[in-house]
């Protein structure tokens, strides 16, 4: 009997500890229902977020996926910068990198910190020899291009909201993956520095030409893919440099100036040798084939009707020798004619301009460069 009664009594404490602890379960579900826009610290097994509406404020748990930058959870609004965690400055190796992620263009380079707060990049168009400037103000992230009436702003290097949505029609730049990886690694040394100018890549990849100093004088260099180190170019005597290369790449013209009347260089890769230096106005022109190069010069016969102008003498066209680094005059002009060089219509075929101050009249012609 005393055992029958122990059994009843241990039976109706079980059934106790059953109802209370569904009783303590039954909140749960009550505290995870969207309704109550609450939520407990620990569940057991919480039931699935529903649907989340407009209207509705849920709290999520922590997720490890990415917010998409285009979120509308990531807007920044329009009166605060953009990124402005962003406290350590950019180099010109970064800023280059997301220009070309953002535009979609491969190539480009960096030409150097001409103003305070500013960096100046080349990227490449399609033509192979434009300049598509594109300047970045430090302080503001802000990306300009030169307009009619001076820079203005093209886009926010971190906003996508800002970014073009048409594309630069770039030359197409055909490099293997392994020499894509050297020039990287270069870029990454020589793209970190504020001292670096007028960077140029040869058409073959395997080189690039800079100056390092500052805007009124430098040192020129030559960095070759595969090499660790650049290598100075000896013998270069003018203190600033823009550089152009031969379609070969195997010679380059450190040019200088900041009129039509310039000065110029030719370096020889291959055996390192340095020309003496020459004069020429406004361009010089690599024939097709790297074997001649095509400039004018101030004839010393001056044009009265030249009267009043950045030149008053007349102009002759010359025409320079790559491997002999020789140049011999090509057109003599007298005192009332120009002649200027346009372009390379083939190897041997060069495009120029006359003009005949006196007859008042132009014309553009076609001379043939005799063959060595």
């Amino acid at each position: 009997m005393k055992k029958t009664l122990n059994k009843r009594r241990w039976l109706s404490m079980l059934g106790m500890i059953v109802l209370v602890t569904g009783c303590q379960q039954e909140p749960t579900k009550l505290i995870t229902s969207e309704n109550t826009g609450q939520t407990t610290e620990t569940a057991a097994k919480p039931s699935p977020t529903p649907p989340v509406t407009p209207n509705q404020e849920t709290e999520k748990e922590p997720t490890s996926e990415p917010i998409p930058v285009s979120s509308p959870n990531t807007t920044v609004p329009t009166n605060q910068p953009v990124e402005e965690q962003r406290k350590e400055p950019l180099s010109p190796y970064q800023v280059l990198n997301k220009i070309r992620e953002i535009e979609k263009v491969k190539g480009g380079t960096y030409q150097g910190e001409w103003k305070e707060d500013e960096y100046t990049f080349h990227l490449p168009d399609k033509d192979g020899d434009g300049r598509n400037a594109r300047y970045y103000e430090r302080s503001t992230h802000h990306v300009k291009v030169l307009g009619k009436d001076g820079l203005k702003d093209f886009y926010h290097l971190f906003d996508p909201a800002t970014y073009p949505q048409t594309t630069l029609e770039a030359k197409s730049i055909q490099v293997n993956p392994e020499t894509r990886q050297k020039m990287d690694k270069i870029e990454q040394k020589l793209y970190t520095n504020e001292d670096i100018f007028h960077a140029e890549w040869s058409p073959n990849f395997q080189a690039v030409a800079y100056y390092k100093g500052t805007t009124e004088e430098g040192q020129a260099y030559i960095w070759k893919v595969g090499n660790d180190s650049p290598s100075p170019i000896k013998e270069a005597v003018i203190d600033r440099y823009f550089f152009t290369w031969s379609p070969d790449s195997e010679y380059l013209l450190l040019d200088t100036g900041t009129s039509r009347h310039r000065g110029g260089q030719i370096y020889q890769v291959a055996n390192d040798k340095m020309s003496e230096p020459f004069s020429y106005i406004s361009q010089f022109h690599f024939s097709p084939d790297s074997r001649w190069a095509a400039f004018s010069l101030s004839s010393g016969r001056v044009a009265k009707e030249k009267y009043g102008m950045e030149d008053e003498d007349t102009e002759d066209i010359w025409l320079y020798d790559l491997a002999t680094m020789k140049q011999k005059k090509l057109l003599q002009a007298d005192d009332h004619t120009d002649y200027f060089p346009l372009e390379w219509k083939s190897e041997t075929e060069l495009l120029y301009w006359k003009k005949d101050y006196q007859k008042n009249t132009e014309e553009e012609l076609t001379l043939t460069i005799p063959q060595r």
